[in-house]
């Protein structure tokens, strides 16, 4: 019998700068990312960019101090990234 496997793929995530007070900038494998969430250590969606809002600069100068995590879809792929806003 044929067992069904599923390709995994690992993207290359570049956020920067890191720490940051009020803007970061992402990419993806060198690439535009499908969507993006900023998410608090609680949870929460902070943020959350799809379709025409989707951008590649973050604004973070509302947010509160502390850590986040930053997560990105690229096609079936889905990175977090730890980002720490001072």
């Amino acid at each position: 019998t044929a067992i069904n496997q599923k390709q995994l793929t690992t993207a290359t995530v570049t956020l920067y700068p890191n720490p940051t007070a009020n803007v970061f900038t992402i990419k993806v494998n060198n690439d535009f990312p499908d969507a993006i969430a900023v998410i608090d250590i609680t949870g929460k969606t902070q943020k959350y960019y799809t379709g025409k809002d989707l951008t590649t600069s973050i604004h973070v100068d509302d947010l509160s101090k502390g850590l986040y995590i930053v997560k990105t879809i690229s096609g079936n792929t889905i990175s977090s990234t730890k980002l720490l806003v001072e």
